[in-house]
């Protein structure tokens, strides 16, 4: 230990100390805050557990006439994604009929299935027209004409029955005018039901106009334009603005310090 070097003026330095050793002490603070920050947004996290009450997530897919390729590319996106998400799964298909394609608790993976069947095959897409194209396992049993109130109503009594869960319908929401009062009661009943959320994600194909019911009835934050479920993010991708701020605040610190802590400079007598 080097010995104390006694002045005759320290008291003077008394205050110029005590500023130095706080903005020390803060630097120090913002480091470990940012070395633990970044421990844990870097080190690896377990798998993102989402928790799915009842019957999990029922997808009510439009099979009608009116659903053109780019709205099957949604439907596939949002399958795969549900599939890659795990969790308790069903499946509702429709168009002026419904179908109860996968029970609801299924796992998820069984949705890849439908994955591949709603995906034209290679003769179909050379085919010159759009209806090849358009085509599904499901032609021949749905006449191609839409009822979304018969998909809705399906899901939810499936998902009362379990417990309670998700319902996200995947229609260009043009609808035959005669289901008009039909959905509109279905969809009071998703906003009156607490144990059954509607989240609308809309195809390509419909103006603006058809979201209004889903809007003012069930609430525009369940109302998704042509967009996939978004997902949660992940813990490390949530951090990582943090860290970038507490970052360049200690960057700030440092050169503040830098200003205010100057040391002491000895000069010699001339």
């Amino acid at each position: 230990m080097r010995p104390a070097l006694p002045l005759a003026d320290a008291l003077a330095f008394r205050r110029p100390a005590r500023r130095t050793a706080a903005a020390f002490a803060a630097l120090a603070l913002l480091a470990a805050a940012g070395l633990s920050l970044a421990y844990f947004s870097l080190r690896p996290s377990p798998p993102a557990v989402v928790a799915v009450r009842g019957g999990g997530t029922i997808p009510v897919i439009d099979l009608s006439g009116s659903i053109s390729p780019a709205g099957y590319e949604v439907v596939r996106r949002v399958l795969e994604r549900l599939a890659a998400n795990g969790g308790p799964v069903g499946l509702v298909l429709f168009s002026d009929a419904v179908e109860e394609a996968l029970p609801p608790g299924t796992p998820a993976r069984e949705l890849r299935a439908y994955v591949r069947a709603l995906r034209p095959q290679t003769g179909q897409l050379i085919a010159a027209t759009a209806e090849a194209v358009q085509s599904n396992p499901w032609d021949a049993s749905f006449s191609r004409g839409t009822r979304i109130s018969e998909g809705l109503a399906v899901a939810r009594r499936l998902l009362d029955r379990a417990g309670g869960g998700r319902v996200v319908l995947l229609s260009d929401l043009l609808d035959d005018e005669t289901d008009n009062a039909a959905l509109r009661h279905e969809l009071v009943g998703y906003a009156r039901d607490p144990a059954v959320r509607l989240q609308v994600v809309r195809l390509p194909g419909a103006g603006a106009a058809y979201l209004e019911p889903y809007r003012k009835l069930v609430g525009s934050s369940a109302v998704s334009l042509s967009v996939p479920p978004a997902e949660a993010p992940r813990r490390s991708e949530a951090v990582r603005p943090r860290l970038a701020v507490l970052i360049g605040a200690l960057a700030l610190a440092l050169a503040a310090a830098e200003l205010v802590a100057v040391p002491l400079v000895w000069r010699s007598a001339r």
